[in-house]
């Protein structure tokens, strides 16, 4: 958007950029040295190349948007979803004994708001992204071979962690108000 539209925008608080996802039952099964070594192998020709001068563009850019504290600068509202992604940490590259982490569902909201910064002289207002992340039925287990004894009963799956439910918490300046320390925060059960 137009910086007009933009500075608009911030003025009642609303975002100029949403993204929302919905996604449920994801499967992800990752080992670690065969990750590493596709990375190493995408980044030691052209696209390393490519990695690296879009890393300092982005560098460059995100440095020139705190310098100026525009007001109008960006602001992007989260609404995500994720139900159900189940994580699997294998020990070895073909063994089924390894991490089983379900991380039950996650949640990403934020929304802008407006505060009177504290401090010595009151000071002004200051424009806020609070980000909240909550995590609820986590679970975490181990998968072992059968015929270990007692686990011969669940069928390998050995039981860490059951039922957590995280929450956390993130506030950080926008446009003027970037140079705002970040508040991060967190509870869980």
């Amino acid at each position: 958007p137009a910086e007009e539209a933009r500075a608009a925008a911030r003025a009642a608080l609303r975002c100029d950029t949403s993204l929302r996802l919905r996604m449920s039952s994801v499967r992800v099964s990752y080992w670690h040295p065969a990750v590493m070594r596709i990375v190493g192998y995408l980044q030691e020709g052209v696209l390393g190349a490519l990695m690296s001068a879009t890393a300092s563009t982005v560098v460059q850019v995100a440095r020139s948007v705190l310098a100026d504290g525009a007001e109008d600068a960006s602001a992007i509202a989260l609404d995500i979803e994720v139900g159900s992604p189940l994580v699997l940490l294998p020990f070895e590259p073909d063994s089924s004994d390894g991490l089983r982490g379900d991380l039950g569902s996650i949640a990403v909201h934020n929304s802008l708001e407006r505060r009177t910064a504290a401090g010595p002289g009151g000071g002004g207002a200051e424009l806020l992204d609070c980000i909240v992340v909550a995590i609820e039925r986590m679970q975490l287990s181990a998968l072992l071979p059968e015929g270990e004894g007692a686990l011969e009963a669940t069928g390998g799956l050995s039981q860490m962690i059951e039922d957590v439910s995280l929450r956390l918490s993130v506030e950080r300046g926008v446009g003027a108000s970037a140079g705002r320390a970040t508040l991060i925060s967190g509870s869980g059960s």
